[in-house]
């Protein structure tokens, strides 16, 4: 299965989450979600596809206690309460995925920010 058929996969799986409660965790379940379909579905030829731990270099602060995390063609977003929204670059930047935090509050965008100038 190609990466655009897995990541339509992730997306579908994702929206079934039960929301999370801090950036760690919603990093956690974002990477167990991904790890679950690249096992299943991924070519065993085929490097797996990841999401970048929050401590990697290329990781920015997303307002006070957020993280943006680049992908190829997606931003994955966090707020400080778990929630998350991805960004598909792919669908003109509209969100494929966004999960409230498990305290109940939809995820809420950062007003003017650029992964560019963080």
């Amino acid at each position: 299965m190609n990466k655009k058929e897995r990541i339509e996969i992730f997306d579908e799986r994702m929206k079934e989450q039960e929301p999370a409660s801090c950036p760690n965790s919603a990093w956690k379940l974002l990477s167990d979600v991904l790890a679950s379909v690249e096992s299943e579905y991924a070519p065993e030829a085929e490097e797996k596809m990841t999401i970048l731990s929050l401590s990697n270099k290329d990781v920015k602060a997303y307002g006070q206690g957020g993280y943006a995390i680049p992908l190829i063609g997606y931003t994955i977003y966090l707020n400080p309460n778990g929630a998350i929204q991805i960004e598909n670059a792919y669908k003109r930047g509209k969100p494929s995925v966004e999960l409230p935090g498990a305290d109940g509050i939809p995820f809420e965008k950062v007003d003017g920010w650029s992964y560019h100038n963080a």
